[in-house]
């Protein structure tokens, strides 16, 4: 109950009226295997990828960070109890972390193998791959963001303070970047380093891997949806001024997709450039890179869960109406699951193994 009554404060103070996942983007997997959800009845659900139940984790509060997967297919995955669980893939706890905040952002690997974190005691945490820590980070601030690792090791994680943050693989403190108001959106990185986010200020920002501004996109809306890169390095990244925004790697508009909605949801890109985002109306979007709509899913309730996108084209995605949906290319369903919760965590997919 006290996870419910912060996500509506947090919710409230965000936009007046937002139905923020709070979580991580994950654009793409482009594998088969096992699928990973968390849900608001504490739950780490694993699937099948028919969409059939294999093991779930039972957690002390709601999940509605998204979960990591290491090199060694051990989940990773944040609760609002305070707890970061490291998972076996069959469901199964390894070991845990305690922090002294609700953790609402999702992990993120580090090259070394390491996993950071953060939590709404303002820390973020540096993480073995056993779970213990190696270092914390105090950025005296509520982080809902989740970290994205530059190929450097430098770690950039948004903070409710409006600052992106960059520090040292070591937890040190290298800079940060002052946007005009709140960061709950996630870094996305394009190939040459370049770190774009966007901000409550409706800007979605292009900044160096120093942290300097190299460019500035102005929407109409609050930006708590993360931006997704392109396989020509273009950006796509969705706006609670109902837009889903289509732009070149300078920051210059290519094409935009309006709707009635908005976006707490994060964008995928399925292989053939289809970008796939879910809408608070509750339709899950297929749409062309040229800003058309190509078909739609409705859902019974809010989407604000970010799809993944499976190596057959199936688009796996939760709703609030507390379902785990599988839909085919077309946005036609193919399975769905019902969890005992509101879903606001996005899936992740464990590659099969010969033996699964």
């Amino acid at each position: 109950m006290r996870c419910l009554i912060l996500l509506l404060a947090f919710n409230f103070l965000l936009s007046g009226k937002s139905y923020s996942a709070l979580g991580g983007a994950y654009h793409a997997s482009y594998e088969v295997g096992t699928v990973v959800i968390g849900s608001n009845d504490g739950r780490v659900y694993f699937f099948a990828p028919d969409g059939t139940q294999k093991a779930s984790f039972k957690t002390g509060d709601w999940v509605t960070a998204s979960p990591l997967v290491m090199p060694d297919r051990t989940v990773v995955i944040g609760s609002c109890d305070g707890k970061i669980y490291f998972l076996g893939p069959d469901g199964k706890q390894k070991t845990s972390f305690k922090t002294t905040g609700r953790v609402y952002s999702s992990p993120a690997l580090l090259p070394d193998g390491g996993v950071v974190v953060g939590s709404n005691d303002g820390n973020v945490y540096f993480l073995n791959p056993d779970g213990s820590k190696r270092a914390s980070v105090n950025i005296a601030s509520f982080i809902l963001s989740s970290p994205a690792v530059l190929p450097n090791g430098t770690v950039v994680v948004g903070s409710y303070d409006g600052y992106v943050n960059f520090l040292g693989p070591d937890g040190s403190k290298r800079s940060r970047f002052k946007t005009r108001s709140r960061v709950t959106a996630s870094p996305a990185i394009m190939k040459d380093g370049t770190v774009v986010i966007g901000g409550h200020d409706s800007n979605l920002y292009f900044l160096t891997p120093e942290g300097k501004q190299k460019f500035i996109f102005k929407t109409r809306g609050a930006i708590s949806s993360s931006a997704a890169i392109m396989p020509d390095n273009s950006v796509v990244v969705a706006s609670n001024d109902g837009n889903v925004y289509f732009l070149n790697p300078d920051a210059t508009e290519k094409s935009v997709f309006h709707s009635w909605t908005r976006f707490d949801s994060s964008p995928a890109v399925m292989p053939d450039g289809t970008v796939v985002i879910g809408g608070i109306d509750g339709k899950v979007y297929f749409i062309n890179p040229d800003g058309s709509e190509k078909a739609y899913f409705k859902a019974k309730d809010f989407v604000t869960s970010s799809p993944v996108v499976m190596q057959d084209g199936t688009v796996v995605v939760g709703s609030y109406d507390g379902n785990v949906y599988f839909l085919n290319a077309d946005g036609s369903k193919k399975s769905e699951f019902k969890t005992g919760g509101r879903i606001m965590s996005s899936p992740i997919i464990i590659k099969n193994q010969k033996k699964d």
